[in-house]
């Protein structure tokens, strides 16, 4: 691995959405397919704030959200990742076809 390989898996894991996308593009290039949906996932979350998404950060559920964090507007996850998801779950790219998980990230392109 080189110093850039390096580099991008360190961005990745503090949670910059950007090399998250590529590694999971460079994942799914490579045909390893849990790997690129794991990092694709990731990236495509939309987030409450600018803050890095930490791998092994526990991640709240909106149940547990106090009303005043739920009132906070969250940033969109990477698009990129996004189209890609519902294209894998459309297409049944190294996964059953899961036309549910398909609609879901298309709706994280597009909300209402």
């Amino acid at each position: 691995m080189d110093d850039r390989d390096e580099y991008r898996n360190c961005m990745a894991a503090q949670g910059d959405a950007s090399f998250q996308y590529e590694l999971g593009v460079a994942a799914f290039e490579a045909e390893n397919y849990d790997t690129a949906i794991k990092w694709l996932k990731r990236a495509a979350q939309p987030r409450a704030s600018a803050e890095p998404n930490y791998i092994g950060q526990e991640q709240k559920q909106r149940r547990e959200l106090t009303f005043e964090e739920d009132a906070i507007p969250t940033l969109p996850g990477h698009r990129g990742a996004q189209r890609l998801l519902v294209r894998i779950y459309e297409e049944g790219i190294g996964v059953p076809v899961n036309l549910r998980e398909a609609e879901r990230y298309r709706a994280m392109i597009n909300p209402i």
